[in-house]
Parts: structure tokens; C-alpha cells; sequence
């Protein structure tokens, strides 16, 4: 298990040569899984009955509205206004096992979707020529793949597959909505909907304020152009052979996949919480509730005197969760 330094095919015809991949031809190799692994994630989200744990949005509501035949009853007699909490879990995370493609650690023939070439060529400490394992490839490429998937910024080159939210269903450039269903929506009571002429008022009275949306980030519809990656084909051992773009693709698309949900520090995960200590955070959602309290009163006939607390006041943060990702 190790980072290796893949060879490959200069010349041609009969003055051919391999040489060692510059560490740019490498970066290469790894945009080209990334871009791979965005057109086929296994570490994916959908939304539904979520499995990454409840977050909560509060407001306030109105104490109970009361009639006295012969005053209005003061504040200290009336209900105070209490606190609404809805529990919320929309974000269903599939991790672990979830059509991972079959490949048998320390393998060198690739894997099942590709049996024609070997992994990449590489040259060992006394500089025979030696095929890539699995953990070679999950080491050179994934790894640093991996890396930049779970970064807390953004970008098509660096995170396709991977999620974030947004407060629209519009998706950003680039991405691609995964519901119209909201993952959190933050309401506050309705402050203005409260009213002396309304006594006794419903006591719970919401406004949808912000709802936030899943998206994932798209892969890019650009292929980079890869160096011409020395292998071997299976059964011809001593022979070396350019591995075709589309077969190295291949290969790469089948290690991120596994490597997301099976390479053990490198698989990737995804939280919604108020802590999420050691994740990345991708952006945040917002619970707020009104601040303060209002005292109504409505007198309806001379032995009819109306009185209720109610939400009043601004908006204040009562939770902020993120949402984030990590590797682990």
C-alpha cells in the first residue's frame, strides 16, 4: 500500500519508452475521477425519511385568549406565549455498501466491469516494471480525489457528487436539484396576523420564512485529456500497452466508487447538525423565532373584555445548523 508514480508511453513504433507521470499528468488522472465519479456517486443523499439525525425549528405561539365580564385580565393572569418546536429529518444518507463495484483488495487485473487491461504500470525500488494494486490505485488516486471532494468549498472540478443546500429550488450553476421537498424550514410566527379584534386568536400562527434544498454537484461534461497510462493486458503480462482513455476512465469511476463507501479515512460522509466537529461545513440553515411578547386587549360590550399575550418582537437565532461533509 503506497502512493506510486505510474508510467507512461512516450514515442511510438519501434522507439517507444516509459517514463514516470509528472506530478501534473497525475492531477490529470485524479480531475478525470472526480469528474468520473460525479456521473455516478456512491456515497449519495436523497430526501425522504432521513438517517442523519433530527434538527428542530422553534416559534412562538400565542397564549390562550380569555373574556372577563368586568376588566381585562392583566398579563400576570393571562397564559404567556410558549414555544412551538417542530423535529425535522429529511436527509437520507446511504454510506456504506451501496452497489459498490466488485474488486478483491490486492487485486492487479482491474475489476469486473473491465478485465481487459491491468491497473497502471509503475517501477518498484529496484526498478522493475510492476502493476498497481487496488490499494495503489485508492492510494495515489483516491486519496487525494477524496481530499478535494470533501473540501468545504465548492466547485464542479473539485466536489462532482458531492451535496450542499441551497434556500431555492432554482440549483446553482452547475448543480443539480435532488427535491422540491425542503430538508429545514425555518417559520416564525406571523406577528402581524394577531389582532385585538381577533380575541381569542389561534394561538399558533406560522410563516415560512426560509425552506432549504438538497442539490448535488454536477459532473463536468469537459473530459480531461489524460497521459498515455502504461498496462498491461490481461494474459500478456510482458507486453505494455497504452490503457485506452475510456478503460483507465473506467477504472477510476470503480475506485471512487468503492473508495467513497469502503476505503477506510477516505470514505465520505455527510452531516446535518448544530456540531459537526471535524466535518467540513458546506453551508448553514438558520432557526429563528420572534423575540418578545405583545398584550392585546378588545373590549366587545361593556361586560365583555378581551385579553391575550401574543408573539411580537424580531427575529433571532435560536439554532444555526450546518450542513458538512467529511472524510473518514
Amino acid at each position: 500500500m503506497a502512493f506510486r508514480t505510474p508510467l507512461k508511453v512516450v514515442g511510438s513504433g519501434s522507439s517507444i519508452s516509459l517514463q514516470k507521470c509528472t506530478a501534473a499528468e497525475i492531477t490529470q488522472v485524479v480531475d478525470t475521477m472526480i469528474r468520473k465519479y460525479g456521473q455516478s456517486p456512491s456515497a449519495t443523499l436523497s430526501v425522504g425519511t432521513g438517517n442523519l439525525g433530527n434538527i428542530t425549528d422553534t416559534r412562538l405561539q400565542a397564549g390562550t385568549g380569555t373574556t372577563d365580564a368586568n376588566n381585562f385580565d392583566t398579563t400576570g393572569e393571562l397564559e404567556d406565549v410558549s414555544t412551538v418546536t417542530v423535529t425535522l429529518n429529511k436527509i437520507v444518507g446511504a454510506f456504506y455498501g451501496t452497489s459498490a463495484p466488485t474488486i478483491t483488495r490486492g487485486s492487479a487485473i482491474s475489476n469486473a466491469t473491465n478485465t481487459a487491461y491491468s491497473f497502471p504500470l509503475y517501477n518498484d525500488a529496484t526498478g522493475s516494471v510492476r502493476q498497481f494494486d487496488l490499494d495503489d490505485m485508492l492510494d495515489t488516486f483516491w486519496h487525494p480525489a477524496a481530499e478535494r471532494l470533501t473540501a468545504a468549498s465548492v466547485s464542479q472540478v473539485n466536489s462532482a457528487g458531492t451535496y450542499t443546500i441551497t434556500t431555492s429550488t432554482t440549483p446553482p450553476s452547475n448543480h443539480t436539484l435532488i427535491s422540491t421537498t425542503p430538508v429545514f424550514i425555518d417559520t416564525r410566527a406571523d406577528a402581524s396576523a394577531y389582532t385585538g379584534a381577533g380575541i381569542p386568536e389561534t394561538k399558533d400562527q406560522p410563516t415560512t420564512i426560509t425552506n432549504y434544498y438538497l442539490h448535488r454537484v454536477d459532473a463536468s461534461n469537459t473530459s480531461t485529456t489524460m497521459p498515455a497510462i502504461a498496462g498491461n493486458k490481461k494474459g500478456e503480462a510482458g507486453s505494455v500497452y497504452v490503457i485506452p482513455q475510456d478503460k483507465l476512465a473506467s477504472q477510476l469511476q470503480a475506485i471512487a466508487r468503492y473508495g467513497a463507501i469502503n476505503e477506510s479515512g477516505y470514505r465520505i460522509q455527510y452531516a446535518f447538525s448544530s456540531s459537526t466537529t471535524g466535518y467540513q461545513t458546506r453551508a448553514t440553515a438558520v432557526d429563528t423565532k420572534l423575540n418578545s411578547s405583545a398584550y392585546i386587549t378588545n373590549e366587545v360590550y361593556v361586560d365583555d373584555y378581551r385579553a391575550q399575550e401574543v408573539p411580537a418582537g424580531s427575529a433571532a437565532t435560536v439554532t444555526t445548523y450546518n450542513f458538512a461533509i467529511r472524510r473518514t
